[in-house]
């Protein structure tokens, strides 16, 4: 082993290690009593022996290691005051190389357990699920981190993508706009508040799962440090909105001593579609050393379409490839650091989507990707998302502060014909007498929110006796919603009136009110708004050498309240405005014990609650409704609806096995659920109301391993079972709502394989051929037949079965590679619904896998 001093600039020490040669930091004049000495540590995600040459420098120290010791293995990112032993544990954590103190006082790294005939290829990922730095094999909950480096390997670019990677996450359509609603161990409903939490970084993004805004703001993936899926409640530590988990999207942070950057560049085809190309760089480092620093990330994506659009009554084809998107995001954080124990970080996240045309076909004779209306009906979605951080490090609690404001503003234009003909003519797709007529609707939908954190947790490693986090929180949302529907109402009333027998007439005379300003069958303007003011702590004591005992609660404050007002022939017939309100005070508590079974394998069991909040029930007009409310017995829908809750029981196993070699975390999960939010489908009317129908059990397992067969071949598999059903029958006045013993819409089988072979195609590249298989089984959407509002042509759900396949070569930075994406090019429906109150196929709707895609894709790292 060869040791030399850091060489005085940051490139020739990233020469040296990229050269393979031996990396040595810091003089050795420092006396071994500094070692213990707490200093601030600011170290990006990076290349492993960069990263331990960093730390030595930051600390003063000199550790000496070879640079096959840490060739092709990547550290997690570190920042905060830690001693260089606390800095080291988790910049080595599951790498298997150890260290010892040389007589000199230098720290030499060493090779540690391995696999018996090749390198301990497995990486471990520091994770923040419980609000202070861990390793993911030390927290006692059921999680999965993916990093960039995995997420670029496997090709995610969204939410879509993600879901179908991660064991018991599964994303459902919500609503007739096609947006997705996320859900995890069989926690899942498309109405009222989310049962997910979605973050970015700190900052909840959700929002509520009904009229006012279409789906949640998910990030796009790019340049980010790793997500986060936190599987069972999570409302301990992050709120009423993780009822059954939380996905996390953690942005990388600005560094104040080294410069870091990437770029990628992407060009694709679909079979049967136009091309997709995407661009996009970041770029961090120092302003001024040790005091201010920034990062900036810039990413364009345009995404081919792959569907026609075609006249909904000649079928001729009005539009090729129309279904195409683009996507912009901007990511800017700032870090500053006036003094050594004060951090300070602002950030502006922007993100910008526009859908071209619609992603929901037609299931009729044109094919498969068929979009039957006679405009296009393009979607456009921009966020941005403002938060600024501030942490002090005291001597043994860190005090950090988030605040956060996030603006929204998205718009839908869609063709409604169908949509309102069925309230007066069944199964017609146009007006016989006026085949171009048009109802032209325009939506509009807004998000704003404000969130503030102040939270203190102690400090200390792993091994410290008490460890504990705390904190209040307070949120305030606004979602607002706004519609139009332009068309000729008095050429649809005289038609009406004509066919029934009667003479000339107009939209006065026949529904008792003109349009709108002479334009609009039907306005709205909609309007609520939430609010949570909470404290929460949590505490973990080491009772014994190996045994942890944990407790922790969350006491809050929720209030929701809405506006609504109405108007048109085609709606309430005049103009009608309703409100309401309600509150609640739910208190969450979550227990868990620990016990470690050797330094890198432990067995948890926890019991948690989880919660979401009630709301208020849009208006239902009584007149329209009134035979539907009748066979429910009643002569109006209810104006509220309350809160659910649930317990969740978890026992898992996580650690190192077979002489390191795989990389195992397991665990078994019960779930009780009660006075479930649902909703209620009025078939008649087109109408639906919230209430709170029954209970529900979920029961299952997750497991994910990474087994290193040898020095080549890395093997990883991520499973869940998930048997989720109701538990108990509810009826009213006769009419089953819902039937014990359905399975809600849920799959019970979700998995992920792959298969990693490296190799070296020459001195100097590492190459790579991987095979990923993403499943998910066949369920049922809706309850049995017997269930009010069940939908046969609906209810079924297909499996799911998606296969990616990547060969690429790494060399000097550079990862050039050749990509197909569903390479069985499957076309399977994703999401399907009921457009209207029709009765024949002619109302349903679908999303689909996109097809066979397959591309090249470059990047640079450094």
């Amino acid at each position: 082993m060869i040791s030399s001093r850091l060489c005085a600039t940051r490139l020739r020490a990233a020469l040296l290690i990229s050269c393979a040669a031996l990396a040595v930091a810091a003089p050795r004049a420092w006396a071994q009593d500094r070692r213990d000495e707490a200093r601030v540590f600011d170290i990006p995600s990076e290349d492993l022996g960069l990263a331990v040459s960093q730390a030595a420098r930051q600390a003063g120290r000199e550790i000496i290691f070879s640079a096959d010791l840490t060739r092709g293995r990547r550290a997690p990112e570190l920042h905060g005051r830690m001693t260089l032993d606390q800095a080291l544990d988790r910049l080595l954590a599951g790498s298997g190389i150890g260290r010892r103190t040389a007589g000199d006082g230098a720290i030499v790294l060493e090779a540690g357990p391995r696999p018996a005939d090749g390198p301990d290829l497995l990486e471990e990922v520091i994770v923040t699920a419980q609000k202070r730095p861990e390793r993911l094999s030390t927290v006692p909950i059921s999680a999965m981190a993916i990093t960039q480096d995995t997420l670029d390997r496997q090709g995610v670019k969204d939410i879509g993508d993600l879901a179908r990677l991660a064991p018991g996450l599964t994303l459902q359509g919500s609503d007739d706009s096609g947006d997705m609603n996320i859900a995890i161990r069989g926690v899942i409903s498309s109405v009222g508040a989310p049962t997910t939490g979605v973050y970015i970084d700190d900052v909840p993004i959700q929002v509520r799962q009904d009229a006012a805004v279409w789906s949640n703001p998910y990030p796009k993936i790019f340049d980010l440090d790793r997500v986060e899926v936190l599987r069972g409640p999570q409302g301990t530590l992050f709120g009423g909105g993780s009822e059954g988990g939380a996905v996390r999207f953690i942005t990388p942070e600005a560094s104040l001593r080294t410069f870091s950057g990437m770029a990628r560049a992407e060009v694709a085809d679909t079979d049967g579609g136009a091309p997709s190309w995407e661009l996009g760089g970041a770029v961090g480092g120092p302003i001024l050393t040790d005091r201010l620093g920034a990062r900036i990330s810039l990413w364009r994506r345009e995404d081919g379409g792959y569907a026609d659009r075609v006249d909904p009554v000649s079928g001729a084809v009005l539009g090729k490839n129309v279904n195409s998107s683009a996507s912009t995001v901007l990511h800017l954080s700032i870090k500053a650091a006036p003094t050594a124990r004060l951090t300070l970080t602002p950030s502006l996240f922007y993100q910008d989507v526009r859908d071209r045309d619609d992603g929901l076909f037609w299931e009729r004779e044109h094919g498969d990707y068929t979009i039957a209306s006679r405009i296009p009906e393009p979607h456009h979605d921009h966020m941005l998302l403002g938060a600024v951080g501030a942490e002090y490090d005291f001597d043994t609690v860190t005090v950090k502060s988030i605040s956060a404001y996030i603006y929204r503003l998205a718009q839908y234009r869609y063709d409604s014909t169908q949509y309102e003909f069925a309230s007066y003519i069944p199964d017609q797709l146009f007006l016989p007498t006026d085949p171009s007529y048009l109802v032209d609707a325009h939506f509009r939908s807004s998000q704003q929110s404000y969130s503030q954190e102040l939270r203190a947790s102690s400090r200390g490693g792993p091994d410290a006796r008490l460890s504990w986090v705390g904190g209040l929180f307070f949120q305030h949302a606004r979602e607002g919603y706004d519609a139009q529907y332009r068309d000729n109402m008095n050429e649809l009333a005289n038609y009406l009136s004509i066919s029934q027998g009667g003479g000339p007439s107009d939209s006065l005379t026949m529904f008792g009110e003109a349009p709108v300003d002479g334009l609009y069958s039907f306005v709205r303007h909609y309007v609520d708004e939430e609010y949570e003011a909470a404290a929460y702590g949590d505490a973990t004591l080491r009772v014994a050498p190996r045994l942890k005992l944990s407790a922790g609660v969350r006491i809050a404050r929720t209030g929701f309240s809405y506006r609504d007002f109405e108007d048109g022939p085609w709606g309430p017939g005049a103009p009608t405005t309703k409100s309401g309100s309600q509150s609640e005070t739910p208190v969450t508590p979550r227990f868990n014990a620990t016990y470690e079974l050797s330094d890198d394998r432990m067995v948890y069991a926890s019991a948690a609650k989880g919660y979401r909040m009630g709301g208020v029930n849009q208006p239902v007009p009584a007149s329209l409704c009134a035979a539907d409310l009748n066979a429910l017995g009643l002569t109006s829908a209810p104006t509220t609806y309350g809160s659910d809750s649930l317990w969740s029981y978890e026992a898992g196993i996580k650690g190192r096995f077979f002489n390191r070699a795989v990389l195992l975390e397991s665990s078994l999960f019960w779930i009780d659920w009660s006075r479930i939010q649902q909703s209620v489908y009025l078939a008649n009317c087109g109408y639906n109301y919230i209430a709170n129908l029954g209970q529900a059990t979920s029961r299952g397992f997750d497991a994910q391993a990474e087994w290193a067969v040898n020095r080549s071949l890395v093997l990883s598999a991520a499973v869940g079972f998930t048997d989720a059903y109701t538990s108990k029958t509810v009826s009213q006045d006769g009419t089953v709502l819902a039937q014990k013993g359905d399975p809600l819409s849920t799959p019970k089988w979700t998995a992920t394989l792959s298969a990693e072979y490296r190799f070296q195609p020459w001195d100097g590249g590492d190459g790579y051929a991987r095979l990923d298989e993403q499943y998910a089984s066949a369920y049922f959407r809706q309850g049995s037949d017997v269930v009010y509002g069940s939908d046969p042509l609906i209810r079924q759900a297909p499996a799911v079965n998606v296969v990616n396949a990547r060969l690429g070569v790494r060399f000097r930075g550079w990862d050039v590679s050749v990509f197909a994406d569903n390479l069985l090019d499957a076309h399977t429906s994703i999401y399907r619904y009921r457009d209207s109150i029709d009765t024949t196929v002619l109302a349903l709707r679908d999303e689909r896998l996109r097809p066979l895609t397959g591309g090249l894709t470059i990047q640079r790292k450094y």
